[in-house]
């Protein structure tokens, strides 16, 4: 996950973290700050910001609380379906899980070869076009297929390892059908629950020699 996308929840959350004990402390500024957020459109570019920020984090599909709910609302304890690791007070958490959320969506759509961009695709085509190159000339269109479809595979397999851990913390119950196989596969506890490949002989039931 890139920090430049982390940035703007993180930014909300310092105003929602400083918010209520602004509030104890000096409530006259708070009462400005709150009138200066009704009006963002004529407000300075820190108050506009700290709109703007909350207003990404609300299309990505988590309505914040209003400021003025801020002042006295303390944010909810972090659910173990939601973050993975140890959590830390505050609303930064919060707000970054849905597009943390977002971001696991578009890995999961590179598992599939084909969901993948023009670009990636392309890359993969050009890749293997050049490689085939050194095969004799009747062979190169089966050499660039094979390669397309061998680096197609390792591709999103490499994706696949980068995006099943992500899932650790998630509820296998409530996860879609690609999802819950990758986390059964991937999950720690998954080799412990696994049989053993060559079952053992039981005791035979032809008589002794």
């Amino acid at each position: 996950m890139s920090a430049s996308h982390l940035a703007t929840p993180a930014y909300w959350a310092s105003w929602a973290d400083a918010l209520p004990v602004l509030h104890c402390q000096a409530p006259q500024v708070t009462t400005t700050i709150l009138h200066l957020f009704e009006q963002f459109a004529t407000a300075p570019p820190h108050i506009q910001a700290a709109h703007a920020a909350r207003q990404t984090i609300f299309e990505h599909g988590w309505e914040p609380p209003s400021w003025q709910q801020l002042t006295v609302q303390q944010p909810p304890p972090a659910r173990a379906q939601i973050f993975a690791g140890p959590t830390q007070p505050g609303w930064q958490q919060h707000a970054a899980a849905p597009i943390n959320i977002a971001a696991r969506e578009g890995i999961h759509s590179s598992l599939d070869p084909g969901r993948w961009s023009h670009e990636g695709t392309n890359f993969i085509r050009l890749l293997a076009q050049s490689e085939a190159r050194e095969a004799p000339a009747l062979l190169q269109r089966s050499v660039m297929a094979a390669l397309i479809s061998r680096w197609s595979a390792m591709f999103s397999h490499a994706a696949m390892q980068s995006f099943a851990p992500s899932l650790l913390d998630q509820n296998l119950s409530t996860a879609c059908p690609p999802t819950a196989m990758l986390m059964a596969t991937h999950h720690p506890s998954a080799n412990s629950t696994r049989k053993p490949r060559h079952q053992p002989p039981g005791n035979s039931r032809l008589p002794p020699s």
